[in-house]
């Protein structure tokens, strides 16, 4: 079996084999094929990801039904891209139910998309936590519960205040101007108490903040933490009905790092995590 390595570095194994005649008909793209294939089906210490732009524009699928799928998909690798979005719509949304187990030819169907690049999305998301490969068993969905949130929130606070302040200090005036327009959006939403325009916009806030910061590896960190707290506030957000207040606290939030004032950043990026914090600790002593 292939030893987990970067698709770049497979590929230019591929070619100097090539070079040196070493292979008989096997393609680069047939070899990192086959490793996204073993690597399904053994424990990965790696994340094989395809980055999307970093130019800080945010480009929306016109496709009502995905709350999540942002992008440009003009090719294989964007296809990847397009099953990983919509595989965390359905984590978020719950179409993939707590608990629940598939194959990959299910989530293909349920996609719509091929197996390749669902195979490739499911590597991702089981790298950041958010689904389970276990061999000759399938695809396990994680359970959601209040203790694994509230461990989501510490880490968030640390890594969501550097975030926020790093896209503070290195926003461009193009991306300052776009965030308050996101803002005014994720506000109307929480006024209107629209669950999925507010978690549509959210994501979208979000993945424009942690790439203003220039930060790769602290944009990595924080996307998984994100999902997983959409999630728990899709799972739970009628019993409290504070969708106004999430909204306008994330608008604020946004309005602040606009600003550049990284004090005024600071304590908005606290609130946020104080307003989820009451939320999960609420939802125990309701539960």
């Amino acid at each position: 079996m292939l030893k987990p390595c970067a698709p770049n570095l497979a590929k230019a194994q591929v070619a100097r084999s090539n070079r040196a005649g070493q292979t008989k008909g096997i393609t680069g793209k047939y070899l990192v094929n086959k490793l996204y294939a073993d690597m399904v089906l053994i424990e990965h210490d790696i994340a094989l990801t395809d980055q999307p732009s970093s130019s800080g524009q945010i480009f929306k699928m016109k496709i009502k039904s995905n709350i999540f799928v942002t992008g440009k998909f003009s090719s294989t690798a964007s296809l990847v891209d397009k099953a990983q979005r919509l595989l965390e719509e359905y984590f978020v949304t719950l179409k993939l139910q707590p608990g629940s187990q598939w194959t990959e030819g299910q989530l293909s169907d349920l996609l719509k998309i091929g197996r390749t690049p669902v195979r490739e999305a499911i590597v991702r998301l089981s790298y950041d936590g958010l689904l389970t490969v276990v061999k000759r068993v399938g695809i396990t969905v994680p359970e959601v519960s209040i203790e694994d949130q509230l461990r989501v929130l510490e880490l968030r606070r640390v890594i969501e205040q550097l975030v926020s302040v790093s896209a503070a200090l290195r926003a461009t005036d193009d991306e300052r101007k776009e965030l308050l327009q996101i803002a005014k959006l994720i506000e109307a939403a929480g006024k209107k108490n629209d669950v999925l325009d507010y978690l549509r916009y959210h994501f979208d806030i979000k993945r424009y903040v942690a790439r203003a910061a220039r930060n790769i590896y602290a944009e990595k960190a924080l996307h998984p933490l994100h999902t997983k707290s959409q999630r728990f506030f899709y799972l739970y957000h009628k019993k409290f009905n504070n969708l106004k207040l999430v909204g306008l606290a994330h608008a604020n939030l946004a309005r602040a790092i606009a600003s550049g004032d990284e004090a005024k950043t600071t304590f908005h990026c606290n609130s946020v995590i104080d307003i989820s914090e009451t939320f999960t600790k609420d939802l125990f002593l309701h539960l």
